[in-house]
């Protein structure tokens, strides 16, 4: 991987090594949680939109709040839909949870949805993934596909 706009080099290369990593359920609207998870020197945050009222734009606002930090945001979404999944990638979270992934089938549609072709379905909306172009469209569809 040659970026980490969220931190997912840093939190992968913790998972790997074994350390155990530290976090934190998000599930409140107002992004100064996730602010100050990052300045508290947690590992990570799930920020929920699973069982909590947030929205897309409340999780960018989380994901955001936690830039210059080394926390990394992972979100969990409300559905295993390519629909619902496509767009929380575009925000350039370290990672996403899936709930409800329990056969072989939901696994594959879930995987498809995070992967640009010709292993996937996912399609382009790269601005804060691509660092508003700092990093050059030709090499992102393969570090995106993490």
């Amino acid at each position: 991987m040659t970026f980490s706009i969220s931190n997912y080099d840093k939190f992968t290369a913790r998972i790997r090594s074994g350390k155990i990593s530290i976090g934190l359920v998000i599930t409140l609207n107002d992004l100064t949680v996730s602010e100050l998870a990052g300045e508290a020197g947690y590992d990570f945050t799930w920020i929920d939109m699973e069982h909590a009222p947030l929205t897309i734009e409340s999780v960018m606002q989380h994901i955001i709040a936690l830039k210059g930090t080394d926390c990394a945001p992972l979100v969990r979404v409300p559905w295993n839909k390519a629909e619902v999944i496509k767009p929380v990638l575009d925000l350039a979270p370290a990672g996403i949870i899936i709930p409800m992934v329990n056969s072989a089938e939901e696994a594959r549609a879930a995987v498809q949805a995070c992967r640009y072709p010709l292993t996937g379905i996912r399609g382009c909306g790269v601005r804060r993934a691509t660092r508003y172009g700092q990093i050059p469209f030709d090499e992102y569809p393969a570090d995106g596909n993490v």
